[in-house]
C-alpha cells in the first residue's frame, strides 16, 4: 500500500485501531484521522484500550460509532478533507440471531450484503470525504481468496459511486508490524493470507498511481471470475458452463437488480 508522505488519510472500520496505530508509529505518518464502527466501550471490551491510548497520545483524532453506510454517523468528521480513505478487510459482523442465520442460508445473500457495504463506502468517499483538489483515492484491502474475491471489487461494485477502479497494489503486512487483523466479532487475530489493495480514484484526479491489473481486467480472462487466459473459444465456453461461473452470474444478477433500484432512488 503506497501513499504520499503528506497525504491526509482517513481510516474507516479499523476494528481495534491497530492499523491506524501502525500508520502513525511504524510508518511515521501523522496526517491521519481514525474511525471505527464500535463505540469506545465495545471496542475496549473486545480488544483492550492500548491503541486508543497510543493514538490519543499522538494527538490523532478518533471517531467511534462510524458506520460507512449511514451518513448521519459522519457528522463530526471533516468534509472533503482527505487525500485517501483506507478500508481494510471489510467484513460484516454476525449478530448470532436466528434471522441472521436464515439470511446466511440464502444463496448469495452474504455476497450481496458485502457488495452493498463496499458500494456505500465508495459512494461516500466521493460524496463526503475526498478532497476533489487532493489525491482523490480510496483503497480497499481484502483477502485474495473466496468469498472475498467473489465481491467483484475490480468491476461493478464501484458503478454509480463517483469512483473509478484503477488497479491493485500488493499489501505487505510486514510494512505494518503493529497491525493485527482481528476477527470481526471477537478478540482473536485472523490468520495471515494473501491480500490485495484495490485502488479507486475520483474521475478528476490526476494523481499518478503505481498499480497492476488483476486477472479480471486482463485480456482473454473472464471478467466475472478472473479465470484464464483462454487460448481458444471452446475453453471460454467450457468455463462459462462451470459451477463457478454460474454462481458468479447469479451474484452479479442480484447485484445489478439492487444497483438499479439504488440508482433509481437517488435520481
Amino acid at each position: 500500500m503506497k501513499v504520499g508522505a503528506q497525504w491526509r488519510l482517513l481510516t474507516v472500520g479499523d476494528g481495534d485501531l491497530s492499523f491506524s496505530h501502525a500508520w502513525v508509529t511504524d510508518r511515521q505518518h501523522p496526517h491521519l484521522v481514525a474511525t471505527v464502527f464500535d463505540d469506545e466501550r465495545a471496542l475496549t471490551e473486545k480488544y483492550g484500550g492500548a491503541n486508543i491510548t497510543a493514538l490519543r497520545g499522538a494527538n490523532i483524532p478518533l471517531h467511534f460509532g462510524v458506520d460507512v453506510t449511514e451518513p448521519e454517523t459522519f457528522d463530526k468528521l471533516p468534509e472533503r478533507a482527505f487525500d485517501a480513505v483506507l478500508f481494510n478487510f471489510p467484513l460484516l459482523p454476525n449478530d448470532g440471531s436466528a434471522a441472521n442465520r436464515q439470511r446466511q442460508q440464502r444463496v448469495g445473500d452474504s455476497n450481496l450484503r458485502h457488495r452493498r457495504l463496499l458500494w456505500y463506502f465508495l459512494h461516500h468517499c466521493s460524496r463526503y470525504w475526498l478532497d476533489p483538489d487532493g489525491a482523490g483515492l480510496a483503497m480497499i484491502t481484502s483477502k485474495a481468496v473466496k468469498p472475498y474475491d467473489h465481491w467483484n471489487l475490480e468491476g461493478s461494485v464501484s458503478d454509480h459511486t463517483g469512483m473509478q477502479f484503477v488497479g491493485c497494489q500488493s499489501f505487505n503486512p510486514q510494512d505494518f508490524p503493529r497491525y493485527t487483523v482481528r476477527n470481526v466479532d471477537r478478540q482473536g487475530a485472523v490468520k495471515a493470507t494473501a491480500s490485495v489493495s484495490y485502488v479507486y480514484r475520483l474521475p478528476g484526479s490526476a494523481e499518478p498511481v503505481d498499480v497492476f491489473q488483476p486477472p479480471r481486467c486482463r485480456e482473454a480472462h473472464c471478467r466475472l471470475c478472473g479465470k484464464g487466459p483462454f487460448q481458444h473459444p471452446n475453453e471460454r465456453r467450457e468455463h462459462e458452463q462451470s459451477a463457478l461461473h454460474q454462481r458468479m452470474l447469479g451474484y452479479e444478477h442480484a447485484w445489478q437488480q439492487w444497483l438499479a433500484l439504488q440508482v433509481q432512488e437517488t435520481q
